[in-house]
């Protein structure tokens, strides 16, 4: 999950991006392939849990291709 506490950030799936802006939240859904990338500077929260940690760019590691059911709130 990610909160966007100043700036706005761009995340990159497979095939499509989100954009969130200041004060909005994007969830990810578990091991959904994702890149956030900042075109600018940005402030921002990444919320994990010990199931769901950062795996970084492990090239072995199983990820859904689901992105549809990505929650913005």
């Amino acid at each position: 999950m990610f909160f966007v506490v100043k700036g706005k950030i761009k995340i990159d799936f497979e095939d499509h991006f989100e954009e969130v802006n200041q004060n909005e939240f994007l969830i990810v859904p578990a091991n959904v392939i994702h890149q956030p990338v900042a075109e600018q500077e940005v402030e921002l929260m990444m919320f994990v849990t010990e199931e769901n940690s950062n795996t970084g760019n492990l090239e072995n590691h199983a990820k859904k291709k689901d992105t549809k059911k990505l929650e913005k709130i």
